[in-house]
């Protein structure tokens, strides 16, 4: 399930520390997934909310031809976007 509404992680917040802190506040949007059929959750970046950022407890890597695009490593920036 793509999230349009709530974001994993903020600028200016935690979400680049690896931090139990992190990871509470998905659990409400993840137990919704799952209910409605969706293993996961994909979240969108904080600042534009129209860019791939990560799933709820990892990074997300997309393989489309022979290439593999993920996020930027800066929490929040431009994420890999894709067409």
């Amino acid at each position: 399930m793509v999230e349009t509404e709530y974001h994993r992680a903020a600028p200016g917040g935690t979400g680049g520390t690896k931090c139990i802190g992190n990871y509470s506040p998905v659990l409400k949007t993840q137990l919704e997934a799952k209910g409605a059929g969706f293993s996961d959750v994909v979240y969108l970046d904080a600042r534009e909310n129209k860019y791939i950022e990560e799933v709820s407890s990892c990074n997300i890597f997309v393989v489309k031809g022979k290439r593999i695009f993920t996020p930027a490593l800066r929490c929040g920036l431009t994420s890999a976007q894709l067409p």
